[in-house]
């Protein structure tokens, strides 16, 4: 899955230059290696989950660990977390959508942080 900047909506998050995921599903097994590239450089990271509400630990975006409980909701899938953030802990739930052709993946985010809630949305398409 590669990121389409211009569909995407970061609000007042920089967008990355250049995102892509390579997303492996044997349920209930989920893993993702994401490679993101930013003014800082390129960095890739290796998560890996379970769809069915238990939780998973992985390293969070910016160091530090995260726990993810992810489930299903019907065909979209739920992503739940919390991380530290500039030693500020914000919440996150994230609704994966496979477009109907199976070539989009929209990934829907609502951040809950001290200085209020932002909303995001990434679209990915498949090559």
């Amino acid at each position: 899955w590669t990121l389409d900047v211009a569909q995407s909506e970061f609000g007042m998050m920089p967008p990355p230059q250049k995102q892509t995921m390579v997303v492996t599903h044997a349920e209930p097994k989920l893993t993702v290696v994401s490679t993101t590239t930013t003014e800082r450089g390129e960095r890739t990271t290796t998560n890996s989950y379970t769809t069915d509400g238990k939780e998973s630990k992985n390293d969070g975006p910016m160091g530090g660990e995260q726990t993810n409980v992810l489930k299903w909701d019907g065909a979209v899938l739920t992503n739940s977390f919390k991380r530290q953030m500039q030693g500020t802990e914000i919440g996150v739930v994230e609704r994966w959508t496979v477009g109907p052709d199976g070539r989009t993946l929209t990934i829907a985010r609502t951040i809950q942080a001290p200085m209020g809630e932002m909303v995001q949305k990434a679209v990915y398409t498949k090559p």
